[in-house]
């Protein structure tokens, strides 16, 4: 039931390869293996999921373009009373959830900035498939002592509203490989609420002070392949993201997770 479809993902990275005839595109893959998935502070599956990434990235003038596909799998059947699962309790391994995305990346005076664009799948089951849009976004990281990062992201088909998230992060390097990742993001709802006049599709109850996030990410680098285990104390405010199961709310909520990525660098 996957929905990836290749014939996006591949139109997309051709453009990217074509404005760089003179630039060697890189590939990268990695797959995370989280104790749930939690988007934006809202728990959209409880249990243990498979989340790969597969994308391509490739270099013109000062300018990063990149492409790639993601995918949240549910790997069992998730039908118990305590567990919240977008399939309904149909059998595993199941895609929930798909992207494609897009992006434009560069720096400048010191900021990281990108721009892009996701493009969300879902199945056609329990109405899921009503979710499915596009949403642009712009993001902008200064790199310091502790680096701020501001994103806001407008979905322009189906919700129509905005979603901005700031956050702090400090990054501590290790003498050898390793290096671990302090963070806290706060993430606020511009127009993704339910909307008193009757719109049927939301991603929030209401609009403001969603969830903040506290985490710490390692990173272990292996040659082309890196490990990046995480920890993350998410601190709802919607009453959307203080949902941990069914009919059971808590204000704070723990996940963790462990990414593994590979990357054919540039030198291939």
């Amino acid at each position: 039931m996957s929905l990836m479809r290749l014939t996006p993902l591949a139109l997309l990275a051709s453009l990217g390869v074509a404005a760089t005839v003179h630039a060697q595109a890189s590939a990268s893959a990695q797959v995370a293996l989280n104790s749930q998935y939690v988007w934006r502070g809202v728990t959209s599956t409880n249990r243990f999921v498979i989340q790969p990434d597969l994308s391509v990235s490739a270099p013109f003038r000062a300018l990063t373009f990149t492409a790639g596909a993601w995918g949240n799998i549910e790997p069992a059947r998730y039908d118990n009373p305590d567990d919240i699962s977008s399939l309904g309790g149909l059998p595993g391994p199941l895609v929930t959830q798909s992207e494609l995305y897009a992006e434009v990346s560069g720096a400048t005076f010191g900021i990281d900035a990108a721009f892009g664009a996701h493009v969300y799948l879902y199945p056609h089951v329990n109405d899921l498939a009503d979710y499915n849009t596009t949403e642009l976004y712009a993001t902008a990281s200064f790199e310091s002592s502790v680096s701020p990062s501001l994103t806001v992201a407008y979905d322009v088909a189906r919700i129509r509203g905005a979603y901005v998230e700031a956050a702090l992060a400090r990054a501590i390097t290790g003498e050898r490989r390793g290096a671990v990742t302090l963070s806290v993001a706060a993430g606020f709802s511009a127009g993704q609420a339910e909307d008193p006049r009757g719109r049927d599709l939301a991603y929030f109850e209401r609009d403001g002070l969603t969830h903040v996030d506290a985490s710490a990410t390692g990173t272990v680098q292996l040659g082309r392949f890196s490990l990046a285990p995480e920890a993350h104390v998410v601190v709802a405010y919607d009453p959307l993201a203080t949902v941990t199961a069914p009919d059971v709310t808590r204000r704070a909520k723990l996940w963790f997770g462990t990414t593994i990525s590979w990357s054919s660098g540039s030198d291939r």
